[in-house]
């Protein structure tokens, strides 16, 4: 199933759903884009395009494009900028958390419907600020964060354990993604994705596996 925009789409069976936090729920792109370029501006690097890094965890974002720059970085030096960028990131979701439009009453509807698992590779801290601004703790089973996987995404084992923690087979589930990373880890998982985008990103996320490509998240209501 493959359409452009959310039209008429066929429902899809899923015993539990896991769902991403950024880009599908929060509308936090272009906080971590600056955060992002804030800290590279530093080591001179300027030409920084978050959405071919987005969905990954911070370390690995650093490490692939400091390794492209062949300027692989210390451990120690990783470890600066990973924190770094997560503070900025954090001051600014602190001053302002933006939850991308519909986000409360859709996930209200699905929590109804089917169980729900955040999954995301954002840091332990940011998911507790989305839950504050929210209110949405109580409307999922559980939740992991980046910090709580050995292995980041494009690497299934988050989606592995949120689906083991909802009591049922990947290959039953459905994942709610907006990363090429995280649709791509997935499918390697094993569960159905649906893609969350705009018209530019829908090529690419359902060339990564998606089943489908949603320009809105309250379009989900319509699918599950």
């Amino acid at each position: 199933m493959s359409a452009w925009p959310a039209a008429g789409f066929t429902r899809i069976d899923a015993t539990g759903v896991a769902i991403d936090m950024d880009g599908v729920l929060l509308d936090s792109e272009e906080i971590h884009a600056a955060a992002y370029r804030t800290v590279l501006a530093v080591h001179g690097i300027d030409d920084f395009v978050y959405r071919e890094h987005a969905g990954m965890r911070t370390d690995l974002v650093f490490e692939r494009v400091f390794a492209a720059r062949g300027r692989p970085l210390s451990a120690a030096d990783l470890s600066v900028c990973v924190a770094e960028k997560r503070a900025l990131a954090a001051a600014s979701l602190e001053a302002r958390t933006p939850l991308v439009d519909g986000c409360v009453p859709v996930v209200r509807q699905l929590a109804t419907r089917r169980p729900l698992f955040l999954a995301s590779s954002a840091s332990g801290g940011a998911v507790d600020r989305f839950f504050r601004a929210s209110g949405l703790r109580d409307a999922f089973v559980g939740s992991l964060c980046g910090d709580d996987v050995p292995d980041a995404k494009p690497n299934p084992a988050i989606y592995v354990r949120a689906f083991a923690a909802l009591g049922c087979s990947p290959h039953d589930g459905v994942v709610i993604e907006d990363a090429v990373a995280g649709v791509q880890a997935g499918r390697s998982a094993g569960a159905t994705v649906i893609g969350l985008g705009d018209y530019v990103r829908a090529g690419a996320l359902r060339d990564a596996g998606c089943a489908v490509v949603i320009s809105r998240l309250a379009d989900l209501t319509d699918l599950l």
